[in-house]
């Protein structure tokens, strides 16, 4: 690994902004993922770095990214984001394996859910309330295997900063139970 190589991964994992994106910088890297599958694209930045990072061990083509976002559709309240015509073309550039699904992130889920395949790291970057969250667990279970990290995203009361919090596979089994006995 080269000197600049070195300085970028440096930066990514401690200085990169927000602070809460460089525990997942970090944990990309150190589990070896392969397969991201992010709920909530944005403007793209943090989806290129995902990839970035995760060239470190493997070659751009045997990634795999999958990104779900209203694109168009997104709301004023949805924060910043770009068309899917313009978010394909920026991470398209990275030479890995992109694809991009428009629409409610949980209406996708539930019709997608055995089409996207399975992550090694699932992001979840979209505001969730906690109904909304045991309906997405219920599928999650079938978007991940035993070593996959999945991750939610979670703005602090105020907004101005996120933090993440690891998602156990418990956990979504509970949310996920708690939806099956809801329905």
């Amino acid at each position: 690994m080269g000197i600049r190589t070195r300085l970028r991964l440096f930066q990514l994992f401690h200085l990169s902004k927000p602070a809460s994106d460089r525990l997942i910088y970090q944990a990309v890297y150190e589990r070896r993922v392969q397969r991201i599958l992010e709920i909530g694209v944005g403007t793209a930045q943090r989806a290129l770095q995902l990839i970035e990072v995760a060239r470190q061990h493997y070659p751009a083509e045997q990634i795999g990214y999958t990104g779900v976002d209203p694109f168009e559709a997104r709301e004023p309240g949805d924060g910043p984001g770009l068309s899917l015509k313009e978010a394909y073309r920026r991470l398209r550039a990275t030479g890995a394996q992109v694809r991009l699904v428009p629409g409610d992130p949980l209406g996708v889920f539930s019709v997608l859910a055995n089409q996207l395949g399975v992550a090694d790291m699932v992001l979840i970057a979209w505001p969730l309330d906690r109904q909304t969250l045991s309906r997405a667990a219920y599928y999650l279970r079938r978007l991940t295997h035993d070593r996959s990290l999945v991750l939610l995203e979670q703005a602090s009361p105020s907004g101005a900063e996120k933090s993440v919090k690891v998602l156990t596979h418990e956990r979504i089994e509970s949310l996920a139970h708690g939806f099956r006995r809801a329905a």
